[in-house]
């Protein structure tokens, strides 16, 4: 298992379910879920700031891409229910690709 880790506060990365009809081409995601990174803590002041709206973002990776994204989380608890509780493979590819799996 690849030791994925949060850039922010370097939490263990922990996959979680995606929606069915959230778009996406893998069924899941890994997402940084420590409640004192430093990213989802300043993430409630600045949507606040910015958007007049009590909401925050965690940091998001989608294994198949390698791409980094925000996501948006609308409580402390919000997704949490989505963590699987399984070990993550992933695998480099060429470039900055990489695919993920669940075992």
């Amino acid at each position: 298992m690849a030791d994925l880790t949060c850039p922010h506060c370097r939490s263990r990365l922990l996959p979680f379910e995606l929606p069915e009809a959230a778009g996406w081409s893998a069924p899941f995601h890994l997402a940084c879920f420590n409640d004192d990174c430093s990213y989802y803590r300043r993430a409630w002041e600045w949507m606040k700031g910015r958007y007049g709206v009590w909401a925050a973002y965690r940091f998001r990776l989608d294994p198949a891409s390698g791409t980094a994204s925000p996501l948006p989380v609308w409580s402390p608890d919000a997704l949490k229910d989505r963590i699987l509780d399984a070990e993550v493979e992933v695998h480099s590819g060429t470039g900055s690709e990489m695919a993920g799996g669940l075992r």
